[in-house]
C-alpha cells in the first residue's frame, strides 16, 4: 500500500478531496466535479484502492458501469493507462488487471445479463446479438424494420418509449409489464428488439429470478458509475437491484453536465441518490 499510496498522491497532485474519496471507508460515496477536474481518474485511483486493499477479491469482481458507449470507451482506456502502474510492484499481479474489470454501459451489462438467463423469458433472447436494436419511439422507426403492429400494441410501444423520456417513474412503472410482453410476444419473432426493451427484460430477469439478481449483489463486491448525471429511470432502477447491502459503490458525475435530458436522464439524480 506504501508505493500505492505514493502513487496516488502523485497522479492526483495531492488534491486532498479526490484522494478522501479514493482511501474512505464508506460504502457509498458520491464525487460532484465539473468537467476537467479528474473524476474518472478518481474512480480508477479508487478501483487500485479497493484492490490493493483486499477489498476486492478479484478485479474481475469490479463493475464499471456509465450511460453512453463513448464514456464506457472512457473508462476502459483509462483502465487501462492507470491501473497497472498503480498497483505494480503490490501482492496483486498487474498482468491484464485492467482487462479483467467489467467496464461496460447499462445497455452492455443487459445484454451479457440476457445472453446467459434470456431463455427463461423467451426461446428468441439467448441470441440477442443476432437481434436488430431498433428505436421504438414512431411509428415509421418500427415500419422501417418491418414491423406493423395493432393499434393497441402500437400504442404500448410508443407510449412507454415517451414515458422513459419525460422520466415519469409512475407511468414507466405501471407499463413495465405491459410492454414487456408486445416485445416478447411480437416484436421478439420479428427479429427486432427496442433499446428500451434491452434494459426492460433484464430488469424482468433480476425481478422475476432473485437467485439471480442474488448473484450478481455478491458478486460484484465494488461498482463504480461514471457520468450518473445521465442515467434514466430503467438503467438507475438495474443499478439498484445490483446494489447489495456490502456493495462498495461509488457514483461519479456532473449535475450540471447532463446531457441526455432529452432522453430521459434522471433531473436530481445525483441528489436523489444521496438519500
Amino acid at each position: 500500500m506504501g508505493e500505492l499510496a505514493g502513487r496516488l498522491v502523485e497522479l492526483h497532485s495531492g488534491d486532498e478531496r479526490q484522494l478522501e474519496a479514493i482511501l474512505s471507508s464508506e460504502h457509498g460515496i458520491i464525487v460532484q466535479a465539473p468537467a476537467g477536474y479528474g473524476k474518472t481518474k478518481t474512480m480508477v485511483s479508487r478501483i487500485a484502492h479497493l484492490i490493493a486493499s483486499n477489498q476486492v477479491p478479484n478485479p474481475k469482481r469490479v463493475l464499471a458501469l456509465t450511460f453512453g458507449v463513448s464514456a464506457a470507451y472512457s473508462i476502459r482506456r483509462e483502465l487501462t493507462e492507470s491501473l497497472p502502474w498503480l498497483l505494480a510492484g503490490g501482492t496483486v499481479s498487474t498482468a491484464r488487471v485492467a482487462q479483467k474489470v467489467y467496464a461496460t454501459n447499462y445497455h452492455g451489462f443487459s445484454r451479457r445479463l440476457i445472453r446467459l438467463y434470456g431463455h427463461l423469458l423467451s426461446e428468441y433472447l439467448p441470441r440477442i446479438d443476432m437481434l436488430t436494436p431498433i428505436d421504438d419511439s414512431r411509428e415509421s422507426h418500427l415500419a422501417r424494420a418491418g414491423l406493423v403492429l395493432c393499434q393497441g400494441d402500437l400504442g404500448e410501444v410508443i407510449d412507454f418509449n415517451a414515458g422513459v423520456r419525460r422520466a415519469d417513474a409512475e407511468y414507466v412503472r405501471a407499463h413495465l409489464t405491459s410492454y414487456a410482453s408486445v416485445v416478447k410476444s411480437v416484436v421478439l419473432p420479428n427479429g427486432s428488439i427496442p433499446y428500451n426493451a434491452i434494459l426492460v427484460l433484464a430488469l424482468e430477469l433480476l425481478g422475476r429470478y432473485p437467485e439471480v439478481a442474488r448473484f450478481y449483489r455478491e458478486y460484484f463486491t465494488a461498482i463504480v458509475v461514471d457520468e450518473v448525471q445521465d442515467t434514466n429511470l430503467l438503467s438507475w432502477w438495474l443499478l439498484q437491484r445490483l446494489i447489495g447491502d456490502d456493495t462498495k459503490l461509488l457514483l461519479v458525475g456532473d449535475p450540471l453536465q447532463r446531457i441526455y435530458g432529452f432522453i430521459g436522464a434522471i433531473a436530481d439524480l445525483m441528489s436523489i441518490a444521496q438519500h
